[in-house]
């Protein structure tokens, strides 16, 4: 079992990462352009834009994500598509104005306003693979409209802070009963390595911060995975994955 030394490694490396695989370049009217190490849909490293503004900092995606999205057949002139760009951005605390997904900061909370507008990038460009008709409706909705079928009690859209300071979005929470601890639940549409390895990180960072016998629980797309392998990771750092196609096997899981 790991120690704390061998966790605090995992996320010291993990800001390393972050720091050493970013660049920033002057772009047009005072904007400067910073690559991220994190990746969209086609692989690509997600770029932010960031501008000073007197005491304010400006920080936006360019219109990159929405507009990829449009380019790729994903209509998002649909007043069902909008709402839920919309219901994306609210939940990481930033906006979206004409076409940019946008988000302001001060110098003290400048950290965490950058780490919710990439959160943001990643899951509104997740919004691509609704185009495949398997994606009937949003996988998120289908989690929610079974949990309420089953009688399953739970707070949907939480966030958490974690020891870095960074706030976390968690799709819900199942309260602790007599027979289960606490339960978080974060569902993956897409269970590629960037979402992987972001939820992990979400979980390294937080666990701390919860009841000593918490715990997460992945519950994963699996009409989305190419791989079974990309569970392992979860698994070996105490997530419990649950395949969104044998959800039915957990409902006493859940519902306890």
């Amino acid at each position: 079992m790991a120690d704390v030394i061998e966790i605090k490694k995992l996320i010291d490396g993990y800001y390393s990462w972050l720091h050493e695989c970013s660049s920033i370049k002057e772009a047009k009217n005072d904007w400067f352009e910073v690559d991220t190490p994190m990746l969209d849909r086609h692989n690509d490293f997600l770029s932010i834009y960031i501008r000073k503004n007197g005491e304010e900092i400006e920080l936006s995606d360019g219109g990159y994500i929405i507009s990829d999205l449009d380019i790729s057949g994903f209509d998002v002139s649909t007043s069902r598509r909008k709402d839920l760009i919309q219901q994306i951005a609210r939940g990481f605390g930033v906006r979206v104005e004409n076409g940019e997904i946008k988000t302001s900061a001060t110098i003290s909370d400048f950290n965490i306003k950058k780490h919710m507008l990439l959160q943001a990038m990643l899951s509104v460009n997740d919004l691509f693979y609704l185009i495949s008709p398997a994606a009937i409706s949003v996988f998120i909705d289908e989690v929610f409209k079974w949990f309420s079928l089953n009688n399953i009690r739970m707070v949907d859209n939480c966030q958490f802070t974690g020891k870095s300071g960074f706030v976390h979005h968690l799709d819900c929470v199942i309260p602790k009963s007599e027979k289960q601890p606490e339960r978080i639940i974060d569902m993956i549409n897409t269970p590629n390595k960037q979402n992987i390895q972001n939820t992990i990180f979400k979980w390294l960072d937080t666990k701390d911060n919860r009841h000593k016998d918490t715990t997460l629980c992945a519950i994963l797309n699996d009409t989305n995975i190419k791989k079974t392998s990309v569970v392992e990771p979860l698994t070996s750092y105490g997530i419990k994955a649950v395949a969104w196609s044998k959800i039915g096997e957990f409902q006493s899981y859940f519902a306890a």
